[in-house]
């Protein structure tokens, strides 16, 4: 007998080692199919889920929440952690086609495999056509597009119903703002109520109007967004740092890559930041970057090295740097994301025997505060990360 659809799970990553280095991981498809397609269906977000547990192991972290799952699996899908890399021309991996419109994630797919005929007409989709339900990515194939994804789980359920296939009591009922319709002015039907097969994503809060950012919010980002010049001219501040350069120099006891490694650990525990590297730290003066002694490949290098020497190997793709160009001058702009779930502990080899101890650092008005009292610590963390 054959059903009205089937599920698919797609695997398509890649992840940048470094400014100059890409990895391509498997990419893969596995069908899932069953007389009784919610069986096919669990089949298909228990292997998903199996697939997510060993991404997350590959960076020593346990699976506990869909949220936190794509919080730190991020790196896997980004399209480019340097800014400088990019894929123009076509190539094949591991005989996947891949070109310069990059799509990159995991993600379980519903496939249509009854064509649209007089009987089923109620239905929008044709034979062999897909849409995703749940996944993490990037990219018009994978990306999470809340909205789309509604209407995908709305769809969904419908050809449950339609086809009188059981549920196994996975049905919840979910609501849901829709940000165009919203602010389209259609209000007196927002937000809605929606019946759909349970996945693992948390729809808490997508209930509200401007679950997408507060309006107001938005008015005061425009008004408040400035320029490169602007933010040098205004000094350092508490998510605005300054450094004369990024590695140490010679016969000199200030270790400037430890204060950098400093910074970027107080930018992740508090409200993220901007690091900018060529200007000097006291007088606000743009002294730009010598690569007289040392190349642009090299300083790239350098500041990788720096991020996987003092801080741990899953927060690397919140830290990004690009060059500019500032009063002829280039310099090196590092931006820090905050980190959302748990804080950050910057590693630190002290004495000759290398023993390493970590140090917990947050931002205070225009400086890095090391909490070293681990009351203080607890009590920052359970207040920052509530």
């Amino acid at each position: 007998m054959e059903t009205a659809f089937h599920y698919l799970v797609r695997i398509k990553l890649i992840r940048y080692k470094s400014p100059d280095e890409v990895e391509f991981f498997v990419v893969e498809e596995k069908k899932f199919e069953n007389q009784n397609p919610i069986l096919a269906r669990e089949a298909a977000f228990n292997w998903y889920q199996n697939y997510i547990d060993v991404l997350l192991q590959s960076k020593g972290i346990e699976y506990y929440s869909d949220k936190q799952a794509r919080e730190y699996l991020e790196s896997f899908f980004k399209d480019d952690i340097s800014g400088k890399i990019r894929i123009e021309n076509i190539e094949i991996v591991n005989g996947f086609e891949i070109n310069k419109l990059l799509s990159y994630g995991i993600g379980i797919f519903l496939v249509v495999d009854i064509p649209k005929d007089e009987k089923h007409d109620v239905f929008k989709h044709k034979k062999e056509d897909e849409f995703l339900i749940h996944g993490i990515g990037v990219g018009s194939i994978f990306s999470y597009d809340t909205e789309n994804i509604v209407w995908n789980l709305d769809s969904e359920l419908d050809y449950y119903q339609h086809f009188k296939y059981e549920t196994r009591n996975s049905e919840r009922d979910i609501v849901y703002c829709d940000r165009d319709e919203w602010e389209e002015g259609y209000r007196d039907s927002e937000p809605g109520s929606y019946r759909i097969l349970e996945t693992p994503f948390d729809w808490t809060g997508y209930d509200k109007p401007y679950w997408w950012g507060n309006a107001e919010e938005q008015e005061t980002n425009v008004e408040e967004t400035i320029s490169l010049d602007e933010i040098i001219e205004r000094g350092e501040g508490k998510q605005i740092e300054f450094k004369p350069g990024l590695i140490n120099w010679p016969n000199s006891t200030r270790n400037i890559e430890y204060e950098v490694a400093k910074t970027i650990c107080a930018f992740l525990n508090a409200e993220g930041g901007i690091l900018i590297i060529g200007i000097a730290d006291k007088s606000s003066k743009v002294i730009g970057i010598n690569f007289d002694k040392i190349s642009k490949d090299e300083f790239l290098r350098e500041f990788t090295r720096i991020k996987c020497h003092y801080l741990p190997p899953f927060i690397a793709h919140k830290i990004n740097g690009e060059f500019r160009e500032i009063e002829s001058k280039e310099i090196f702009l590092i931006a820090v994301e905050p980190c959302k779930l748990e804080p950050i502990f910057l590693y630190n080899k002290k004495d000759n025997n290398n023993t390493l101890t970590k140090e917990f650092y947050v931002r205070s008005d225009a400086g890095s505060r090391h909490i070293y009292d681990i009351e203080q610590v607890i009590k920052y963390c359970r207040e920052h990360w509530k």
